[in-house]
């Protein structure tokens, strides 16, 4: 009788620990034993700017420029020069930048050779990236050099492969 009650403890407290794993397999960033699970906000395809946000530079050739997202502050305007003063997401300082680009996530029909693009500097060969490093990292203007690894999500940008789902197509042309 002891043992049979024992039993139905172990049993309960079993079926108690695997419900509570379930469970938190479940959840978004809950971290599981041996890496097994997901990146919090790391689904490919997931991440984007929000409303709002921008691409910004300083400098004189927006093709050389190393470019991050922000807020503009101020419009530019013959009054500023045509300077916007922005507030970066990486740090939040301000500062007056001659280049701003609103953009969008490129589609698959936006990879043709030659089409200029905004490809994230930091992470050239990254299948997963969070939503921080999405919009808070470093961003460079180039053209598609190659799209024959497309069907590998790849595409070549500059002579370096990214993966599509993370490049921005600029609201113009620089």
């Amino acid at each position: 009788m002891k043992d049979v009650k024992w039993g139905a403890i172990v049993l309960l407290f079993l079926g108690f620990f695997v419900s509570c794993a379930t469970v938190s397999s479940k959840l978004p960033g809950v971290s599981l034993p041996s890496g097994v699970g997901i990146k919090p906000q790391a689904v490919i395809g997931g991440v984007d700017f929000r409303d709002g946000e921008v691409l910004c530079a300083s400098g004189t050739d927006p093709n050389q420029e190393h470019f991050y997202a922000a807020r503009v502050l101020t419009q530019p305007s013959s009054a500023t020069k045509n300077q916007a003063e922005v507030v970066y997401l990486r740090d939040g300082k301000k500062e007056w930048v001659n280049f701003v680009f609103p953009s969008r996530k490129a589609t698959k029909q936006d990879l043709v050779v030659g089409k200029v693009l905004f490809v994230p500097a930091w992470h050239r060969e990254d299948k997963d990236i969070s939503d921080e490093e999405y919009r808070k990292g470093l961003w460079k203007l180039g053209r598609v050099t190659s799209t024959d690894e497309l069907f590998k999500d790849i595409v070549e940008v500059n002579g370096e492969k990214y993966y599509w789902q993370w490049l921005r197509v600029p609201d113009r042309e620089p």
